[in-house]
């Protein structure tokens, strides 16, 4: 099921979703909508969203971060995470204040 501010309603479109990126899985959900011009900023030549929605330019934005090095740790480093995550919830609102805006799994 998918309510949509961005994008079409189709399962291409629908949370979460995975890609795989430097030899694992990572998983994405997100809730809310983002600045999709703003957010275009932030993700790297290398990424092509599968979809049309702000979530998978979010998902690229994680990853693009992820693979410059920026947490030496990846995803290990939370602090650093967080941190991303907060500056990339900025580029929008959340649909229900006060609800974390972002999940992000990897194996």
């Amino acid at each position: 099921m998918r309510a949509a501010s961005r994008g079409r309603v189709s399962e291409a479109n629908t949370h979460p979703f995975s890609r795989v990126f430097a030899g694992g899985t990572f998983t994405f959900a997100h809730n809310g909508t983002l600045n999709v011009t703003r957010l275009k900023k932030t993700v790297g030549p290398n990424f092509t969203p599968e979809g049309q929605t702000d979530s998978k330019l979010a998902m690229g934005a994680v990853l693009t971060w992820l693979g410059s090095g920026q947490a030496a740790g990846g995803l290990a480093d939370y602090p650093a995470l967080e941190e991303f995550l907060r500056d990339l919830n900025a580029l929008g609102e959340e649909k229900e204040p006060g609800q974390p805006g972002y999940a992000v799994f990897g194996e």
